[in-house]
């Protein structure tokens, strides 16, 4: 060819023809001394991109002029000509004849079907007015081969970034991130809530993309664990599927109520008494509580009451005769200090309390009344405003004159008629019982009261000398009257003029009939 070339240019006629054959047709071969040195990789999976990755080097005996740029062209079979030749890259390079110089490039191959594939370089250079090329009819070729892809494979896990939830938080927050486990590598998937074992809570949450998401408010006191079942499928429609078990983690959570066991206490109880015992209403069962009175609406009586651990005390000693009715604020606190407050109305209970002192209305009665007569009413006092009596006389100490006395409803009554100037003191022991049977005694001096046992000389009959004697008199009573001339120091002195005479109330009147002259003196005795 290159003798072809001298020959054609002896003639100027035919040197521009033949030039401009030359540069619109150059002849691309391989150019001597520049080989493609290395493939990488040498396999590669149909389906795939396969990065070619090509070496030039110069090896030393590369031909005058210096080959200025160099090219890396591929085919699929190898091929004698360039037609079904094609070019991966190109590019003006000067990489002159030292063997150290090189360049790499990298082509992208897609092939359509297995086998064998070649690839070379070819390299050339040119002048200033034309292109030379030379020829080697040896070109070096490195080839690749095609393996079909292998096919599609399952996933073979699901995995969650986090399975705990928060409770009371809104629908819609985040539990967890899914990913797959996939022996494809480069695979995308498609998550899903899917029936079957493990199922059952699936209502309660909803998946966004590879997140699962709430689709309720959870409660960690009513349900704690949950199971839902999810699918990741591939892109290719290949799936698994797996159980997770979410967990609901506690928040602790304000109290709302507080309970007090018993809202009563006793009157004339000691401080000290339980009132009741205080308990708390709160989501969180396992919480503990710190009680207090606290200040506020409804917290006037707390200074009456104390609280020791759970239980409301008594501060005082209460009296349901003066105040029946109290009331007190109280405080729950958790060991997170959330708390709530709570008025109670404490109610003081009466009980039925012992009769304190028994009353006399009066003491004394008059000698020589009647027997029944009323000496005085008795009353009791006692804490219990409300209470009834029974009055009794009875045995003890001071009871020694209960023989002459008797009691009727509230009265005491005599038995007998006194007589002051016999006896003028008598001594009861009396008794008042409430309706519960508790009582007190008393023991009573009773006085007697001396009467104006005179006579009245109220009238002589001049015409036949009798006298006329008046003097006061008690009903049931006799009398007896003496006379004298004299007047004798003692009652055995004197005369008896008539006994036995009944009384007449209020004045008895008596006419001295004897005929023994004229009488000086008269003494009427209450003879009873």
């Amino acid at each position: 060819f290159a003798e072809s070339k001298e020959k054609h240019m002896k003639s100027n006629a035919c040197r521009l023809i033949i030039c401009l054959i030359i540069a619109l047709s150059p002849c691309y071969v391989i150019a001597q001394g520049y080989h493609l040195m290395s493939l990488t990789p040498s396999t590669v999976q149909i389906g795939s991109d396969a990065y070619v990755y090509a070496e030039a080097r110069n090896d030393g005996s590369a031909l005058w002029p210096y080959p200025q740029s160099w090219a890396l062209k591929c085919v699929n079979n190898w091929s004698p000509g360039w037609t079904n030749w094609y070019w991966q890259d190109n590019g003006w390079a000067n990489l002159g004849e030292t063997t150290t110089l090189y360049r790499t490039i990298s082509a992208s191959l897609l092939p359509v079907q297995t086998g064998t594939y070649s690839i070379t370089t070819t390299a050339y250079y040119k002048r200033m007015d034309s292109i030379y090329a030379f020829m080697n009819n040896t070109p070096i070729v490195r080839t690749i081969t095609m393996t079909p892809a292998p096919p599609n494979q399952y996933p073979t896990n699901i995995l969650i970034s986090s399975t705990n939830i928060g409770e009371n938080l809104p629908t819609s927050t985040k539990v967890g991130h899914f990913t797959t486990q996939d022996p494809d590598s480069g695979n995308t998937f498609t998550y899903t809530l899917v029936a079957g074992t493990g199922s059952g809570d699936n209502g309660s949450f909803t998946i966004s993309g590879s997140n699962l998401l709430t689709a309720a408010i959870f409660n960690y006191e009513v349900k704690s664990n949950y199971s839902i079942r999810v699918q990741s499928a591939d892109q290719g429609g290949l799936s698994t599927q797996k159980v997770f078990a979410i967990n609901v983690l506690n928040t602790n959570e304000t109290p709302t109520n507080i309970l007090l066991s018993s809202t009563n206490v006793i009157e004339n109880l000691a401080v000290g008494t339980t009132v009741g015992s205080l308990s708390t209403q709160d989501p969180d069962i396992t919480n503990t509580f710190t009680y207090t009175l606290v200040a506020g609406t409804g917290s006037g009586d707390n200074g009456s009451f104390t609280i020791s651990g759970s239980n409301l005390l008594t501060a005082a000693i209460f009296n349901y005769e003066v105040k029946s009715n109290y009331s007190i604020r109280v405080q729950s606190a958790d060991q997170g200090g959330l708390s709530t407050q709570k008025v109670f109305a404490i109610n003081v209970l009466n009980t039925n309390e012992t009769p304190t002192n028994i009353l006399l209305s009066s003491t004394n009665v008059i000698e020589n009344l009647a027997v029944g007569t009323t000496v005085g009413s008795l009353s009791t006092q006692d804490p219990d405003f409300a209470n009834t009596f029974t009055y009794t006389l009875v045995a003890g100490t001071g009871s020694g004159d209960n023989g002459s006395f008797s009691i009727s409803g509230s009265n005491l009554l005599a038995t007998a008629s006194f007589d002051y100037e016999q006896k003028n003191t008598y001594s009861i022991r009396a008794q008042s019982a409430d309706q519960s049977g508790l009582f007190t005694q008393k023991v009573f001096v009773i006085n007697i009261t001396d009467a104006d046992d005179r006579a009245y000389l109220t009238s002589i009959e001049s015409a036949s000398g009798h006298p006329v004697i008046q003097w006061e008199s008690a009903a049931n009573h006799t009398y007896e009257i003496k006379h004298s001339t004299n007047l004798p120091a003692g009652w055995d002195g004197w005369t008896t003029l008539a006994n036995g005479i009944q009384a007449t109330p209020p004045v008895n009147v008596y006419t001295d009939m004897v005929p023994s002259g004229i009488k000086k003196y008269y003494h009427i005795r209450d003879a009873w």
